[in-house]
This record gives C-alpha cells, sequence and structure tokens, in this order.
C-alpha cells in the first residue's frame, strides 16, 4: 500500500481543524445536540488532513509535471519558452515538484492579487517564482495562490540542489503553477490534460 505522509508546512491548519472538531464535540456534549454536529466537525478535519496529503510519487522519466491538475494554457513565448500553466482544484494535492534536476538560483516573492486560480488574470495573484539552474538551461517555476487563503510555503533556498521530482514547496487552498520550459523542449502536453506532479510527462521524443 503506498505511504501517504502530511505536507511540511500545514501544521497551523491542521491544528485549527482539530481544534474546531474538539469544540464541536464539547459544544454538542453540553447542549445534547444531535450526533451529526460531531459527523461533521470530524468530517471537516478529515477533509483538511486530506486536502494536505503528501503522497509518496514513482517519479517519471524527462519532465515532468510540477503540480496535480488540469492545463489551462500552453502557449510558446516569443523568446522561445513554452509556458504550461497547471490549475489546481481543491481535491488535488497541493505539493509542487520540480520539472527536473537543478540547482534553485533564486526565489522572488511577489504579492498580488486575489483572481480566481483558472483566470488567466491569476498570474498576477500573490506568487513565488523558482529559477532553476540546468543542464538545459534555467527553467522557471511559479507557484500562483487562489482568491482566498493566500499563503505559499516554499522547502528549499537559494543553492539548494534538488532532484526531478524533488518537493518544492506547498501552495494551501486553491491554486496554479506555471512551468516555463527552455527552448527546444518538445512539448507532449496540451490544454485540459490532467497532471500528477512529478509522474506526468511534460516533452516528447521530439
Amino acid at each position: 500500500m503506498a505511504r501517504i505522509a502530511i505536507a511540511r508546512g500545514s501544521g497551523p491548519w491542521l491544528r485549527k481543524a482539530g481544534a474546531v472538531c474538539f469544540a464541536l464535540v464539547i459544544a454538542a456534549a453540553i447542549s445534547g445536540a444531535p450526533p451529526f454536529v460531531f459527523v461533521l466537525g470530524t468530517a471537516a478535519m478529515l477533509s483538511v488532513f486530506w486536502f494536505f496529503r503528501d503522497p509518496h510519487r514513482q517519479i517519471g522519466q524527462g519532465w515532468v509535471a510540477p503540480a496535480d491538475g488540469r492545463i489551462i494554457d500552453a502557449a510558446e513565448l516569443a523568446d522561445g519558452r513554452t509556458r504550461l500553466a497547471i490549475y489546481l482544484n481543491i481535491l488535488n494535492v497541493h505539493v509542487v515538484r520540480s520539472p527536473v534536476a537543478g540547482t534553485v538560483v533564486s526565489i522572488e516573492y511577489r504579492e498580488g492579487g486575489r483572481r480566481l486560480a483558472f483566470d488567466k488574470e491569476s498570474e498576477h495573484n500573490e506568487r513565488v517564482i523558482w529559477r532553476l539552474g540546468t543542464g538545459a538551461g534555467e527553467v522557471e517555476v511559479v507557484q500562483i495562490a487562489g482568491a482566498f487563503v493566500r499563503r505559499i510555503v516554499p522547502y528549499l533556498q537559494v543553492g539548494d540542489a534538488v532532484a526531478r521530482g524533488g518537493r518544492m514547496g506547498l501552495i494551501r487552498f486553491g491554486s496554479r503553477v506555471d512551468v516555463y520550459l527552455p527552448a527546444g523542449v518538445p512539448i507532449a502536453v496540451s490544454i485540459g490534460d490532467r497532471t500528477r506532479a512529478g509522474v506526468t510527462r511534460l516533452d516528447g521524443d521530439g
């Protein structure tokens, strides 16, 4: 059976969920509320645990997807790079992984708006921009926060080495991840395709 861990950086939310569940149980016991109150509290807590899951992955080959979700944009840029935008819904794993082995060159945090993550304008939301030095050139991965809970948790620092499929960070709740692949990398996915972080191969044989 596959091992499922809890994502780093999720502790504050898990403690809040536990506190709410405990409060509901106490309130139900004191007031004689019906059992469904306890059931709702427990379901809420389990839902938060499920959201922050961090399952083990058998890492794929080539350039792998940085996030679970659905590709909502695929565009070749003027400089020859390709940008793939992946939308993560609330059921997806929100741990972001590196698409390729490399070294963290820079990590840039930018404040931003509060657009829904599937909106194209969400690229202007709060975000963390990762630049990785790789054998194929510089790769950019952008973690974009959603409209409601805007909190991005990096796992690495500048100078750290990261393996293909290695964990880079966590986005709490609805979000989007963009990856900018270097010129010359043939793309084998398209808009609407589903991805699994560290598993789905983004490039083709060319």
